[in-house]
């Protein structure tokens, strides 16, 4: 024999009695109905009503005398508060889950205002929503301006929504006046508010997003609003650390959502900005975001000390962790090429930051971007030939491409003079979009990925690059002893890379290739010659 009319100390039910338990088909769970105070150890128990409690039996405290199982109060209304009416008659599931009970209070759900006793049911396995979040990972510099996105996740129907922003004012500012302050990225059906008030030191920016007009329509998942702030220099970090500045949500008023004219009780998630020791995009560090970081990043890509940020100060060029890396994945390629362009035509904005999410990252060959060389493609000896480098962006939309080709030396040569001036060695054919660049080296001392490609849009890119021949290689064939297939590969550092037109990194591969040479006279078939005397 146990009593469960105790709370989750093992504490006797004190200044009330207990009614009406119902219990589940395996003994587990128990609801009963009590008019004791100190049952909820969660939320104080002052509101002199009857509540429904609902006891775990398997949950609690194992003390040297007793176990005690888990008691909680369940009849409480949509925001988590107390009730305003009796409550009693508890039914509880079979399997534990749901608990129906009466209720006289008018608060356990929004526009209860029948003045009647209602039936109600709690669902045990109901987690509350969080519907609003700030991510962590906007990141900048110094004097940057950066662009906050409100990030909305639905799922319960919801119409409506109302927040204040409170941020870290000693880090960041916040100009009203500015061009796209504040921009919604929502439907038309919606009405958008939006209110500063500097003074409020809680809560500075106000915003109400709502559908008046039935049928509602229901917030989409995705960013919902953008907010620009400008990183102020006194939260400058120290060489080799970071700063982070808050961009969250007020508790007063806290974040409130509506279904259809109801109440739903959810969660909103604070972000942060993060402050770094220098300006995104910057990859030689001399304090400017320009032409000569793009210069620098291609340097930095073939230096041979590998994709690593913290790495970019090695090889043969000392490229800066952080400008190097502007879209901040933790990875120096062709992303950061395609961000470091926006930043440029974007006026000094790192629009382009982010990082990859583990989807795309772990995501199948099949679905990757790739470059691919031909195998096995057909040479004869002492002849010159031409392989395509093609190009499959799976339909993401692309805006520059880094890759190095190897290729076995021993029987490939090929001939690096630019005679007609342009930059790019003959023995190279593009056929890339009008508006890119390419830039193209030839380094027969590099062991790992003789020929070095980079193409790219310098400019806020509209065509992305298609399928099909990015890039033709001609080579010259050598004279092995009968037939041989010389291996044609993708460099591993650095590995193939691709950066989308909105500054992202794009996970892709590169499939190696190979050529098989033959001798001139391999494959010829002489037939036998007779003659007939008659």
């Amino acid at each position: 024999m146990e009593r469960v009319s105790v709370n989750f100390y093992g504490g006797e039910a004190l200044n009330g009695d207990s009614y009406s338990p119902s219990i589940t088909a395996d003994g587990r769970y128990i609801a009963f109905a009590s008019d004791a105070n100190n049952l909820d150890v969660h939320l104080q128990d002052t509101n002199n009503r009857r509540d429904v409690f609902l006891h775990d039996r398997t949950v609690g405290l194992t003390l040297p005398f007793a176990t005690f199982g888990l008691t909680k109060r369940i009849s409480k209304d949509y925001q988590g508060g107390q009730a305003n009416g009796d409550s009693f008659a508890p039914v509880i599931a079979p399997n534990g889950r749901h608990v129906a009970y009466v209720s006289e209070a008018t608060d356990l759900v929004n526009n209860d205002s029948n003045n009647a006793w209602d039936v109600f049911a709690f669902d045990s396995h109901r987690v509350i929503p969080t519907f609003l979040t700030i991510p962590t990972n906007v990141v900048g510099g110094v004097g940057d301006v950066v662009s906050v996105p409100v990030m909305f996740k639905n799922g319960y129907a919801i119409d409506s929504t109302v927040f204040s922003i409170d941020f870290n004012e000693l880090c960041l500012s916040f100009n009203p006046a500015m061009a796209g302050a504040v921009t919604f990225t929502l439907p038309s059906d919606f009405i958008t508010t939006w209110t500063y008030n500097a003074a409020d030191k809680d809560g500075e920016i106000d915003i109400s997003i709502y559908d008046h007009i039935a049928p509602r329509t229901v917030i989409p998942d995705g960013t919902v609003v953008r907010i620009k702030f400008t990183i102020k220099s006194a939260c400058l970090p120290a060489p080799g650390s970071v700063n982070n500045a808050r961009v969250g949500f007020s508790s007063d008023p806290a974040a409130s959502f509506g279904s259809n004219g109801q109440s739903v009780l959810g969660y909103a998630s604070d972000g942060f900005v993060r402050i770094l020791p220098g300006k995104l995009g910057d990859c030689n560090g001399d304090d400017l975001v320009d032409a000569g970081d793009l210069s620098a990043l291609v340097l930095e890509f073939f230096d041979g000390d590998g994709v690593l940020p913290a790495n970019t100060p090695m090889g043969t060029f000392a490229g800066n962790p952080i400008g190097c890396n502007p879209n901040q994945d933790m990875v120096v390629d062709a992303g950061d090429l395609s961000c470091t362009v926006l930043i440029i035509w974007g006026g000094g904005s790192a629009a382009c930051t982010g990082t990859l999410s583990s989807a795309s990252t772990l995501a199948g060959a099949a679905d990757k971007v790739s470059l691919a060389l031909p195998e096995k493609y057909l040479a004869v000896t002492k002849q010159q030939i031409s392989l395509p480098v093609s190009l499959d962006p799976k339909g993401k939309q692309l805006s520059s491409v880094v890759f190095s080709i190897d290729f076995d030396q021993t029987w490939l040569s090929f001939d690096d003079n630019d005679k007609n001036g342009d930059g790019v060695p003959d023995s190279i054919r593009l056929n890339i979009p009008n508006g890119y660049v390419a830039a193209v080296s030839y380094d027969p001392q590099d062991k790992d990925g003789e020929i070095d490609v980079v193409v790219y849009y310098p400019g806020i890119a509209t065509t992305p690059l298609p399928a099909g021949d990015l890039v033709t290689v001609n080579l010259m064939a050598g004279e092995p002893q009968g037939q041989f297939v010389a291996e044609i590969k993708s460099s591993f550092d650095p590995p193939a890379s691709f950066g989308s037109v909105t500054g992202s990194s794009v996970p892709g591969i590169m499939y190696d290739g190979s050529v098989w040479i033959l001798t001139s006279g391999y494959g010829q078939v002489f037939l036998p010659l007779s003659t007939d005397n008659r």
